[in-house]
């Protein structure tokens, strides 16, 4: 039977869908979930075993991993089993295991209904207890008595597990009994199977709603009434038991799959937040003490430093204390959204003032507006008190180091203002000069103008600041639909100083990356030298990227351009957050894929994608494209081209990329993972160096494509041979140029 291929976290079969296949899993992982029930099937599983005479489907079939099926049509399904063959083995063994394992699920989700009524009830006489100690009356909660204890009519039996169980022990393999008793067996237990989902779903909504009722809506819910107590100076001699007691709900509730756990984080977050902000004065050192004075009032702070109008002031200061008071400051409901959208309209006027105040020498900028500048820092009252801590030793330290080519935004900026860098292009790919020019060709400028504004370095930062940082500060946040660029405790998830991008963690990670493609960064460069006959011969150059730091707790690195302006031997530059929650070498390694890309792009022109002339994007363009026609390809390896330009949504270039960071990350450890056609691509024009090389030349599978380079690499280095000697033979020293490409074609 033809094979069906499933990507990773697709629905091979929903709830309520025609149940007119089953499916024989090949290879993978597939989960089968109703609510209340999640079943892990493998290879060898059979999906919709359970669900064998009826028309449609009452569990949700997704995919884990990318996974194979076998198609069995139902209507087919007896005609198999009278063949008693491998199927009939595979459907009882599968519809067993899966029918025992809803039976378990079923009783443990069935026993938490009495566990979390009784805590729910236990917390209320809690904190009415607490209330009667210190004279206050308590908030009423009548819902929970309305709910009552969960009453079970589900009709299953507690006798099922044994049951199944038994018959197992008994018949260890499908394919010893009859067609017809199998046919029967399997629908009864489609019925047994149909009434636990049936029964798992109620016990499901009922522990979702107690669990509701514990931890769902701040202003009614029981955990707001812990935490509001514990906030309630009223409650002051009794804080810590409340304390301890929100703890012990924290960590049951951290475990239930019916407790929404994004806005359990939310919750648990803005009352920590909340706490170590309570405990400030208490627990402060008097070095402490004098820090938190110093970054009072933050926002008025940097505010005054901006000259900012009065309105803007007040408008600013009222939309900081209105997000400060968002239960869930990352919601996507109308009202955080506007507020997020208003902060942030405000936020860029304001950092380009601040920005453009320290640039032009206006005064020595206090330390919030340096933690502002470096990391998006506006208000206290949003950090922990940690992270205000950390923020406030790394602001001006040092972490960076722009003569190594890593930048904090800040740092960039002065880059631009003193001439160093030029600004950076558009996302609509227009560079500074070019957006200038046009505005002269639009008369919208003279040609005095232009000519002037061609060396305003004033103008030139704010077009980094309106062009650039605008976008790419949400693009390196990650979740563009809950951005806000003030920083918030509330994004950072680990130790914020495990977050960090320091100058030599970003240098390592190029150094790491360069080590195994060390052609990454070197662009072909015109040398001459009429003095002893070389007019004209192409040298590699080595020019390291630039990295920029923006200013935001993020989870996305972005090559924003590849050269500066339209000199290629320039500096690439890479986008990072400043603290950066995901993995940031395979960001980087990301980022240096679609560099290379971009580059060969630039260099080739019109003709990138024209395989008449070779190169890294015409072939590997060529070969995406044509992949199917592609006689080196096996039938199973174009199976998985065919997914990979899926996964990369029918994009060549990221297709590209995601081979390259393979190439990178385990190709070069020996460790075979991408085709023929395209390891011979990448071996082409992202070799290995020599010791790399060397230690793969002994696996079958590198060999070839391992010696076409070599030979490629030996007759450039024959005729640069030829041409040193030519050199020596006029009785002239060989320039330091020469030297350095033959090491870098021997490396």
């Amino acid at each position: 039977m033809a094979s069906k291929n499933v990507l990773q976290n697709d629905i091979i079969a929903g709830s309520a869908s025609n149940n007119d296949e089953l499916y024989l899993i090949s290879e993978g992982t597939v989960s089968a979930q109703a609510p209340g029930i999640r079943i892990s099937l493998s290879k060898g599983d059979v999906i919709g075993a359970l669900e064998v005479g009826f028309y449609a489907h009452f569990l949700n079939y997704m995919a884990v991993t990318d996974t194979t099926l076998i198609p069995i049509p139902a209507e087919s399904l007896y005609s198999m089993l009278e063949k008693k063959n491998d199927f009939s083995a595979y459907l009882y063994r599968s519809s067993i295991r899966q029918i025992l394992e809803c039976v378990s699920q079923y009783m443990l989700v069935r026993e938490d209904t009495d566990e979390l009524y009784s805590l729910a009830e236990d917390t209320y006489k809690f904190y009415t207890d607490l209330c009667a100690k210190v004279g206050t009356a308590p908030a009423p909660f009548s819902e929970l008595e309305r709910k009552g204890r969960f009453i079970d009519d589900s009709g299953v039996s507690d006798s099922l597990s044994g049951y199944y169980t038994e018959l197992s022990n008994l018949i260890s393999d499908g394919r010893k009994v009859s067609p017809e008793f199998l046919d029967i067996f399997i629908q009864k237990m489609a019925r047994d199977a149909r009434g636990i989902t049936l029964g798992a779903k109620k016990v499901f909504i009922y522990l979702s709603e107690i669990g509701q009722l514990l931890l769902e809506d701040e202003s009614s819910d029981l955990y707001g009434i812990l935490t509001g107590s514990f906030l309630n100076t009223a409650f002051a001699s009794v804080s810590d038991s409340i304390l301890s007691k929100i703890r012990s709900l924290e960590e049951f509730l951290n475990k239930k799959n019916y407790i929404n756990p994004n806005r359990y984080f939310e919750r648990t977050s803005a009352f920590d937040m909340k706490v170590e902000r309570t405990k400030l004065k208490a627990d402060n050192s008097e070095d402490e003490a004098a820090i938190f004075a110093e970054l009072e009032d933050s926002v008025d702070k940097i505010l005054d430093y901006a000259e900012v109008d009065e309105k803007t002031h007040n408008d600013f200061k009222s939309l900081i204390i209105s997000y400060r008071n968002l239960s869930d400051p990352r919601s996507q409901d109308d009202a955080a959204r506007h507020i997020r959208l208003d902060i942030s309209n405000y936020f860029y006027k304001i950092y380009e003032a601040v920005a453009l105040k320290v640039l032009t020498g206006f005064k020595v900028p206090p330390k919030p507006v340096r933690m502002f500048l470096e990391f998006g820092y506006m208000d206290e009252e949003l950090c922990t008190k940690s992270d205000l801590m950390y923020l406030y030793e790394k602001a001006g330290s040092g972490y960076t180091d722009p003569s190594k080519g890593v930048f904090n935004f800040f740092e960039w900026l002065e880059a631009i203002y003193s001439g160093e860098r030029l600004p950076s292009k558009n996302e609509f790919d227009v560079d500074y000069e070019a957006y200038v020019h046009e505005r002269k060709v639009k008369n919208q400028i003279t040609a005095e103008e232009e000519k002037k504004l061609m060396n305003d370095r004033v103008a030139m930062v704010k077009y980094e600041l309106k062009n650039m940082f605008m976008s790419a500060n949400k693009v390196t946040f990650g979740l563009i639909t809950i951005f806000c660029p003030v920083f918030n405790s509330v994004n950072v998830v680990r130790k914020l100083s495990d977050n960090l991008v320091t100058s030599g963690l970003a240098t390592a990670v190029i150094e790491n990356i360069r080590s195994i493609d060390f052609q990454l960064f070197y662009r072909d460069n015109l040398y001459s030298n009429e003095a002893i006959g070389i007019k004209g011969e192409y040298i590699g150059t080595e020019v390291l990227p630039d990295i920029i730091l923006l200013p935001n707790v993020g989870t996305r690195g972005q090559m924003w351009q590849e050269i500066q302006g339209r000199v290629r031997n320039t500096h690439a530059r890479f986008l990072l957050p400043v603290f950066d929650l995901e993995d940031m070498k395979a960001q980087v390694l990301h980022m240096c894929g679609d560099y290379r890309w971009e580059m060969c792009k630039r260099v080739q022109g019109a003709r990138w994608n024209d395989v008449s002339d070779p190169s890294l994007t015409s072939e590997f363009f060529d070969y995406a494209q044509f992949y199917r026609k592609n006689h080196e390809l096996s039938a199973e390896a174009k199976e998985r081209v065919k997914l990979s330009l899926q996964r990369a949504k029918n994009s060549y270039k990221e297709m590209f990329v995601m081979d390259y960071m393979i190439w990178v990350a385990y190709e070069s450890e020996g460790s075979p993972r991408l085709n023929k056609v395209s390891r011979g691509i990448l071996s082409k024009y992202c070799p290995f160096p020599a010791k790399t090389r060397a230690a793969l030349s002994a696996n079958p599978t590198f060999k070839e494509v391992l010696e076409y380079y070599d030979r490629k690499q030996a007759q450039k280095i024959h005729r640069m041979e030829v041409l040193i000697q030519k050199v020596k033979n006029t009785g002239s020293s060989v320039p330091m140029e020469l030297n350095m490409e033959m090491d870098y074609l021997k490396a």
